[in-house]
């Protein structure tokens, strides 16, 4: 065996170690320095991986093993720096705001922000130089540990309702029996299962040539749905599935009543292994929903309302105020959080949990017009068909459309632009396969 084809291999062996651990790391989550108002750093642990892909990642380029990513037009390198210096520059506005720093700002939102690009560059990396990998050692294992891991949370969550086990350290709050993988939040863990349950719709959809294994769990999250619904009980998960499953039955009746609408049915036996005293807990949280017209939240008084309403609207109010006084350039990032807790009556202190208003009130008209606009060139770029026979990259890219109207949707309702998943997703699907750009050379 001659040393370049032992270089090769273990270039193979690299790429495709660091795809399969990326599948996994990316749905746990892990929060550090947690103490007195400061929510703490939240991690995820593929982001210890992330140096080392860098490195391995500057070495291919170096030797020449590789090529930096090319993009799907209208996308490209402008967008990432674009909303990168909004970010940087609504960092500078808050501490010309406040006169001081903010580390939980600078920390969950300015550094965070640079390692969301790179998870973004370094998908990208993949996609555009290894695209024959991300499917067999990205795409299927990341849909394997997702069910497995639903799975076994829902199996050992049922064991805790029905007493039979009264402590589990694996999944966190057994007591509070809402399902949410290791992502330490019940809504993170909705977004991340429906997200990946629109990309089996579409691949169920166009007929793709599927693995058997890739069949089997595909259709298992469907079958799961029913019972995820209720044990997750995230109100803010039926904004994606109820317009998904009208997408289904628009575009394909036949498919839905043949595929989806059986796998959903038979779900729905399961339910029974969920004791009434749980279903009825979890369906309160679906019944909680009011609407902002409720006379008592147009004067003010949220008292009525469900507990969590209640400080999302409070945070939305104080949004609005800080936008009012800052309404060309935004409060600056952090402004938000750290005007409640200067506050005595908040009760609760948290994130804006709506990415529009969090970026319209802390960056203001213009971060959220730049923002706006790239979101909306990434669907451009990623529903043109662009990669020729390679029908794989075409219907994900296409699902990701989809995920992205959903990210609309859900984030409404939750601060969710800081998701791993969804920029590795896109740094997927937006890189042009390298054997796609020789093709137009």
């Amino acid at each position: 065996m001659t040393t370049s084809t032992q270089t090769l291999n273990l270039y193979d062996y690299l790429s495709r170690t660091f795809l399969l651990l990326l599948a996994v790391f990316l749905q746990v989550q892990i929060t550090l320095f947690a103490s007195g108002d400061y929510l703490g750093l939240r991690l995820n642990s593929a982001d210890f991986l992330l140096p080392g892909a860098g490195v391995f990642i500057l070495g291919s380029l170096i030797l020449k093993k590789s090529a930096w990513p090319q993009w799907k037009k209208p996308f490209g390198y402008w967008a990432l720096i674009l909303l990168s210096a909004v970010i940087v520059l609504g960092i500078l506005n808050g501490y010309r705001i406040q006169g001081d720093w903010s580390t939980w700002a600078v920390l969950n939102k300015g550094l965070g922000w640079f390692v969301l690009m790179g998870y973004f560059m370094m998908a990208a990396w993949f996609a555009h130089n290894r695209a024959q990998d991300v499917r067999n050692w990205f795409l299927r294992p990341f849909v394997i540990f997702l069910c497995a891991v639903t799975i076994a949370e829902i199996f050992i969550r049922l064991l805790f309702i029905h007493s039979i086990i009264e402590y589990f350290t694996v999944f966190s709050a057994l007591k509070v029996p809402e399902l949410s993988g290791f992502m330490a939040n019940r809504n993170a863990f909705a977004f991340l299962y429906l997200s990946t349950l629109i990309v089996s719709a579409i691949f169920l959809l166009k007929k793709i040539s599927l693995h058997p294994i890739e069949n089997v769990a595909f259709r298992l999250m469907w079958l799961m749905l029913p019972v995820f619904f209720v044990m997750n009980a995230s109100r803010s998960s039926a904004l994606i599935f109820v317009p998904l499953m009208l997408f289904l039955i628009v575009s394909n009746w036949r498919f839905f009543l043949k595929t989806i609408a059986p796998l959903v049915l038979i779900g729905c036996l399961l339910l029974p292994l969920i004791n009434k005293e749980g279903v009825s807990r979890q369906l309160r949280n679906y019944n909680t929903i009011t609407l902002l017209t409720d006379r008592d939240a147009q004067n003010g008084s949220f008292n009525n309302l469900y507990v969590g309403d209640q400080a999302r609207l409070v945070i939305i109010n104080d949004s609005l105020k800080l936008l009012k006084e800052n309404p060309i350039t935004g409060a600056g990032i952090g402004s938000v959080f750290k005007y409640q807790n200067t506050l005595e009556d908040r009760e609760f202190v948290a994130v804006i949990d709506n990415t529009a208003l969090w970026v319209l009130a802390e960056m203001g008209p213009f971060g959220f017009i730049a923002f706006a606009c790239v979101f909306f060139t990434m669907i451009v770029a990623l529903s043109k068909n662009q990669s020729g026979d390679d029908k794989f990259n075409d219907v994900f890219s296409h699902s990701l459309i989809y995920i992205l109207i959903g990210f609309g949707f859900f984030s409404l309702f939750h601060e969710i632009l800081y998701s791993r998943f969804l920029w590795v997703f896109l740094g997927l699907t937006l890189a042009h396969p390298i054997f796609k750009t020789r093709q137009d050379g």
